[in-house]
């Protein structure tokens, strides 16, 4: 009986957020109904001795009453959810625009793909710029990415120029017209604006 107006509000949550019941463990289930139940039970104002239940505690005034908090409490949670997921969203964004101005900047195992993504589409109109481990740091346009088997990052000729190499301050021209990197030799990748 304590847990039947939590697993109301629980389902309420998952029914707007179109997530199946079945994927919440069955754990996660009884612990979440739980808190949501004490919190209808609180809402109503219910007192909760579930060693012994007396008529006054079950009685049809009080159960609507907890019913009532139940889907107020699911609606609220749903609510809420919504409301972390447009903070989310609105994060994401301003992110995004401080990263257009000041430059990309990514350490591997983070956010790799979006990233790199975004690197591919602006390929053309920026550099890439990477720092080895041995913090030997290159820039260039980017020829190619990969993520399977392992992470890999191709910086290549692009309108005649070679990539290049910080050296002293100071951008020099690499010999090759092709660098490679790898995941175990990428400490840092960023973009910048050409």
């Amino acid at each position: 009986m304590i847990f039947f107006p939590g697993f109301i509000s629980l389902c309420i949550i998952l029914r707007f957020h179109c997530i199946a019941l079945e994927k919440l463990g069955t754990v996660e289930k009884v612990v979440v109904s739980f808190v949501l139940s004490v919190g209808s039970f609180l809402l109503a104002r219910i007192p909760i001795n579930p060693l012994a239940p007396s008529l006054t505690v079950l009685s049809f005034e009080n159960l609507a009453l907890t019913f009532v908090a139940a889907v107020a409490l699911g609606l609220m949670g749903a609510m809420l959810y919504y409301g972390w997921l447009y903070v989310e969203a609105v994060i994401i964004i301003a992110a995004d625009w401080i990263r257009s101005i000041f430059g990309w900047t990514i350490v591997p195992g983070t956010a790799l793909k979006r990233a790199l993504d975004v690197f591919w589409k602006s390929r053309y109109d920026s550099y890439v710029v990477v720092t080895d481990r041995d913090g030997r740091t290159f820039r260039g346009f980017l020829g190619l990415c990969s993520l399977d088997p392992a992470l890999q990052v191709v910086l290549s000729r692009y309108r005649g120029r070679n990539p290049e190499k910080l050296e002293q301050g100071e951008w020099k021209p690499a010999e090759e017209w092709a660098l490679v990197f790898t995941e175990e030799n990428i400490r840092w990748i960023g973009s910048r604006l050409t």
